[in-house]
């Protein structure tokens, strides 16, 4: 039975030890993600998915949802092969144009589905563009001019070779058919896509044109295009890699220029989500709870097509808008996670305070799968403001981590402090001080000093005489230490592995629910332990009879010590997890430890007030 309960009682250290560690894996990582969830449907509360496999598909759908219902002023198709000027043609469905952007592959398939579509839409045609009612840009664009004025249709070419110049005569046309004057200079590099592609959901948001320059060159049309307007503020969305620090220093000739840019293109994307110039109301301040903040968020995997995302991009060209983001398709990278907990919206009385966040997801399962949607879904979750942080968890959670690291200081220090200093305590006592350290943290250290300051030791009683109300709180203690790690071992395991299902009918029905099973087992097994296993052995010292005969005397004692400190931290622990929190937490989140080692200290002192009359007549030893 020594053997049983020395090797039961490093097993309850090292758990205390070891499972909270699971609570701080997930806060540190991204997220605990199912490689394959099946689902029957695709959307969440906070999220929907355009679930098109191919970007031809995916420009459908939202051209179908987005324009099917208005007769535009003109259409735009662009060359689907060019990226830049693809990107910069999503100026055009901002405000005030609102003109559908189509991208173009020179198919047979794709030019009768181009041609079908502009006549359902019926465009009206614009003053701006000399009464054209389709503009085409790019080369490859040119083979639908015939086909499109057969059909009386007037068009607008834009097909310069030098895509430089390109980009720069549609952003001269775009404020000359929009009136904007003086717009802020949005710069991108020439270089990479992924990088130029967080400008994009902007750009169809507020209309602002973007311009080209290369690594270590301002091209031609740019220059021109810079000094044809008097612009004030440049702002470049690019990495050093794609525009070097010569050229930002060489744009200051015509504004002040602020980067925006990280070379992991993940973090891009958020650094350009985060930004945001008052000054000028540049930017999504999507991190702000403001009229204007950004409250909707387009995702995409890392590695897609960018066509994926600018047949999605339209749907921000109206009511709904927010910044692009990227993620990886089967796990939710760690800057977009860390700034969608960022955005997480709080509410202080009721959850209809708002705001709402909401999350439109490119592509299908295989593209972005089900669980990183399922993650963005948690994390977009209105939650009471009393339980967030900024980053994902909140500062009672902050302050759990803070606890559990100085509970095992506190472990280690009591240690070394019992094998050199008090070697005359029991080893079984010993075992219990570290138990108390790791369930009670610092209190525990405090009680440990309280116990043993000045108390010399009666070497032939084997006790430390102290005041009464001292020995009492050595007495409670020497049932936390095995009683409290037995629940909290016996209630973990529990939210772990499942509980029992038992389903009653009647008064009784409460004994069913999850909460009243944990605590029930949770308290029978400390009651077990204690009365079983750590009382004969630490009072096998001091009463020389049999086992059985020490634990039939004490059993009561041992009931109503337990019982008292049961009452206590199961009670905390019900209010704290079912009505303290909005959500019962799980096993694995730090917020259930926080709720566990909070409860352990209200068992504590209700378990002090019940060990006080045993102390008092007899019953309990508080000299150990």
């Amino acid at each position: 039975m020594k053997r049983f309960g020395l090797y039961l009682s490093l097993l309850l250290i090292f758990f205390l030890i070891l499972a909270p560690l699971i609570a701080v894996k997930e806060a540190i990582s991204t997220g605990k993600i199912p490689r394959v969830i099946d689902r029957l449907h695709l959307n969440t509360g906070n999220t929907t998915r355009l679930a098109e496999q191919d970007w031809s598909s995916m420009q459908q759908l939202v051209l179908k949802q987005r324009y099917d219902s208005i007769q535009p002023d003109a259409v735009v198709v662009v060359d689907g092969d060019s990226w830049p000027l693809a990107l910069a043609c999503q100026s055009f469905s901002a405000k005030p144009l609102k003109l559908p952007v189509i991208l173009f592959n020179h198919t047979e398939t794709s030019i009768n589905e181009v041609i079908t579509k502009i006549n359902t839409w019926s465009p009206r045609g614009l003053n701006e563009f000399n009464g054209a009612d389709v503009l085409l840009v790019g080369q490859n664009t040119l083979s639908l001019q015939n086909e499109l004025q057969q059909r009386g249709h007037n068009t607008s070419v834009f097909s310069n070779p030098d895509i430089f110049e390109n980009v720069a005569a549609v952003r001269d046309t775009l404020l000359k058919a929009s009136n904007k004057k003086n717009q802020a200079v949005l710069i991108v590099g020439s270089d990479n896509v992924k990088y130029a592609l967080p400008a994009a959901a902007w750009m169809a948001h507020r209309g602002t044109p973007v311009l080209l320059v290369e690594r270590d060159r301002v091209p031609d049309a740019t220059r021109r295009a810079l000094n044809e307007i008097d612009a004030e503020n440049i702002y470049v969305l690019a990495p050093l890699s794609q525009v070097s620090n010569s050229i930002e220093n060489e744009l200051q000739e015509w504004g002040q220029v602020t980067r925006i840019g990280e070379e992991d293109p993940a973090a891009h994307a958020v650094s350009f989500a985060r930004f945001y110039d008052a000054t000028n109301r540049f930017g999504w301040q999507a991190t702000q709870v403001t009229a204007e903040a950004a409250r909707h968020f387009l995702l995409g995997s890392i590695k897609e097509d960018w066509r994926i995302f600018l047949a999605g991009n339209q749907l921000f060209s109206g009511p709904n808008f927010g910044p692009l983001l990227f993620t990886s398709a089967d796990k939710l990278t760690a800057q977009t996670e860390k700034f969608l907990w960022s955005t997480t919206p709080d509410w202080w009385v009721t959850p209809a305070e708002g705001p709402f966040n909401h999350t439109w997801v490119l592509g299908g399962p295989t593209q972005v799968s089900y669980a990183v949607q399922g993650r963005v879904d948690f994390i977009q979750e209105m939650r009471d403001y009393l339980d967030q942080g900024d980053q994902g968890i909140s500062g009672i959670e902050a302050l759990a981590l803070v606890w559990f690291a100085l509970s095992l200081a506190c472990a280690i220090w009591t240690w070394f402090h019992l094998s050199t200093r008090l070697t005359q305590v029991a080893p079984f006592m010993k075992l219990s001080w570290l138990l108390v350290m790791l369930v009670l943290g610092p209190v525990g250290l405090w009680s440990y000093y309280i116990c043993y300051r000045g108390y010399n030791h009666q070497v032939a009683l084997g006790e430390f005489p102290r005041p009464l109300w001292v020995q009492v709180l050595s007495a409670t203690l020497g049932t936390v230490g095995f009683g409290m790690s037995t629940m909290v071992t016996v209630a973990f395991l529990l939210a772990y592995f499942g509980l029992p299902l038992f389903i009653l009918q009647g008064p009784l029905f409460w004994l069913g629910s999850p909460m009243t099973q944990s605590i029930l087992w949770s308290y029978l097994a400390a009651l077990a332990v204690n009365i079983f296993i750590f009382v004969p052995l630490m009072l096998r010292s001091k009463e020389p009879s049999a086992y059985w005969d020490t634990v039939r005397d004490n059993a009561l004692t041992v009931f109503f010590s337990m019982t008292a400190i049961s009452i206590g931290m199961m009670s905390a622990m019900w209010l704290m997890q079912m009505r303290g929190l909005t959500v019962m937490p799980e096993e694995e989140n730090i917020i259930w430890w926080a709720t566990v080692w909070g409860a352990n200290i209200i068992g504590l002192i209700t378990g002090y007030i019940g060990n006080w009359p045993l102390v008092v007549r007899g019953r309990k030893i508080g000299t150990m």
